[in-house]
């Protein structure tokens, strides 16, 4: 994990982040400068450690001007990135397959309150994810 934060900060040292503080209108930027900007701010979000609620609404400030067509630009890569950390650190995104993860994120940056764990869906439990947490690195 510390090696990835490093390669990340590294990425983004050549990016003055500190016009970022306030956050980014992420629909009158270049993607080139988005994808810094994802990149970034998940290792605020890991270098902070993080979870659940802060997490979240860290997360719903960061990238409320996010929509469908620039996430969509980010690449299936770098979605995956972000909805499994969001995932392992207790902030819902749901999780289907064959379906976009686009979508999920979408669903989660667009709620007005954090989505609840479903417990009638298998593949999103926050038990089995928290124990994923504490045996593997993000």
């Amino acid at each position: 994990m510390a090696t990835s934060v490093i390669n990340i900060e590294k990425s983004t040292s050549a990016i003055d982040t500190e016009k970022w503080e306030t956050g980014i209108d992420a629909t009158v930027t270049n993607i080139k400068e988005v994808k810094a900007f994802v990149d970034w701010r998940l290792s605020i979000y890991k270098e902070n450690g993080w979870k659940g609620f802060n997490l979240w609404e860290s997360f719903i400030d960061d990238f409320e001007s996010f929509i469908r067509d620039i996430l969509d630009n980010l690449g299936k890569d770098r979605l995956k990135k972000i909805r499994d950390y969001l995932r392992k650190n207790s902030v819902y995104v749901w999780k289907e397959a064959r379906k976009l993860i686009a979508d999920g994120l979408l669903g989660t940056i667009l709620e007005l309150t954090p989505l609840k764990w479903p417990t009638d869906d298998p593949t999103n439990n926050p038990t089995l994810d928290l124990l994923l947490l504490s045996t593997t690195s993000v």
